[in-house]
């Protein structure tokens, strides 16, 4: 077992680093693109709120990109993984791995965080800097957060994904997502309400509440974010084994 799973760590990392350095160049234009996307709704805002706007409500709204990127991110990236590998082809060989398909999109989709982390880091002091609204990023506490939060997008991606496998394009499905993680980060979710059992929402508000206001957090509340990630991380994987054996039944794997 302990063979099996490192033997399929080493082959995922050399298979995402030879695909990030090989399309290198799709990887600097999107994220310039995230960039530019950025910088139009920030100036727009401000143009539009006039002299009056609150820097309290820009500061909120760099927070909050940053903070949309990381988790439809991790949202994202199951269901782009599992469509890249069902257009080449190779989705039924996924199926033959003995630890399960599910560990080799997992491990790939925490290679991918172990990257874009640092560049949406980079891309939010690229946003301080053309915008001149220094925030005081406590980098450690922030990767704290995130750390035990986002597992719980991966478990949403993967019952997004089991649907991919199901019916082959749910783009819109995807799109109306979007808008609806615009909705889940906006929340009140700290201190503890109802709000905070909803995905992602207890670890954005905490995000805003650390760099915004440098506010700290108790132990407990790392358990709860963890507890809550982990529950969506097994329902998500619960819901993908459900549908991975109705497209088995129904000969789905290898069509396109």
């Amino acid at each position: 077992m302990i063979h099996q799973a490192w033997a399929l760590i080493v082959a995922e990392s050399i298979k995402f680093w030879r695909e990030t350095r090989r399309y290198l160049f799709d990887l600097f234009w999107g994220n310039v693109s995230l960039f530019l996307i950025f910088l139009a709704m920030f100036f727009g805002l401000k143009s539009f709120g006039g002299p009056h706007m609150s820097m309290d409500s820009l500061d909120a709204m760099i927070v909050g990109y940053i903070t949309w990127l990381i988790a439809f991110g991790g949202f994202q990236t199951l269901g782009w993984f599992v469509g890249e590998e069902n257009q080449r082809g190779t989705l039924e060989q996924l199926y033959l791995s003995p630890l399960g398909i599910e560990w080799s999109l997992l491990l790939r989709t925490a290679l991918n965080f172990s990257l874009t982390f640092f560049l949406d880091i980079f891309i939010l002091f690229l946003t301080m800097l053309v915008t001149n609204r220094w925030l005081p990023l406590n980098i450690p506490t922030i990767f704290l957060l995130l750390l035990t939060s986002v597992p719980g997008m991966w478990g949403l991606g993967l019952a997004f994904s089991s649907l991919m496998i199901l019916y082959k394009k749910i783009s819109s499905l995807f799109m109306v997502v979007t808008f609806t993680f615009v909705f889940l980060i906006s929340l009140p979710a700290w201190p503890f309400t109802w709000y905070s059992l909803l995905p992602f929402s207890a670890c954005a508000a905490s995000l805003q509440a650390l760099v915004r206001r440098g506010e700290s957090f108790p132990w407990w509340w790392y358990l709860f974010l963890s507890g809550l990630s982990a529950a969506y991380l097994i329902l998500g994987i619960v819901v993908f084994r459900i549908a991975s054996r109705a497209a088995k039944r129904r000969n789905l794997l290898g069509q396109y």
